[in-house]
């Protein structure tokens, strides 16, 4: 994915207060950054299903 998109991402998630999309958020840019599902879930404690979840909203 691009660079832009990251950008995007990382401008949203410095304006987000509530801690569950901003998690959200980075579940999608690590996934965008190339990390598997379940290198994110371990990384963000979560199951790799909510991690795919994330990814497909």
């Amino acid at each position: 994915m691009s660079n832009e998109e990251i950008e995007r991402l990382n401008t949203a998630m410095k304006q987000i207060s509530d801690k569950r999309l901003h998690e959200r958020y980075l579940a999608v840019r690590l996934r965008l950054e190339g990390h598997t599902f379940d290198e994110i879930g371990e990384l963000l404690s979560r199951a790799r299903q909510t991690i795919s979840i994330y990814w497909q909203a």
